[in-house]
């Protein structure tokens, strides 16, 4: 079965980096965004990204403590492994990821493709469930 799942960018007009450390913010979703698409199966997560030749490989049954000391190459395939480990999906999945987003620019690029790689890998849940399962993966990711 093929999936495509797009999850937005955002900007925080009021409060920028302070919605990570508890403070206050007004965060608003953009017109650019990450669109993974994928045919499920396997006992892996395999993407390929269209801003480079790299491709994210992660296991299905990682866990928290496999992500504290193996080393995720490429840098971005981190985010995939946190919501791998975090949805423990019955299978897997092989496709591409696709994003108008710049890179490090405070439009939310990571979140916007855990968010994506968690629908298209069949998260079941409402939003704030989303929402705090791709925060949980975004803290295994960066430590």
């Amino acid at each position: 079965m093929i999936v495509e799942a797009h999850a937005a960018g955002r900007v925080n007009v009021i409060g920028e980096h302070t919605d990570y450390t508890g403070g206050l913010a007004l965060g608003m979703a953009i017109d650019r965004g990450t669109t993974v698409r994928v045919e499920r199966g396997g006992s892996v997560v395999r993407l390929r990204t269209d801003h480079d030749d790299s491709e994210a490989m992660v296991a299905i049954d990682i866990d928290a403590t496999e992500m504290a000391t193996a080393r995720i190459e490429p840098e971005w395939a981190c985010f995939v492994a946190g919501v791998v480990a975090e949805l423990q999906p019955p299978t897997g999945a092989t496709g591409t990821v696709r994003s108008d987003l710049p890179i490090a620019a405070g439009l939310s690029s990571s979140a916007s493709l855990q968010l994506a790689v968690a629908l298209a890998l069949g998260f079941d849940g409402n939003a704030l469930e989303l929402a705090t399962t791709c925060q949980r993966a975004e803290q295994r990711a960066t430590g």
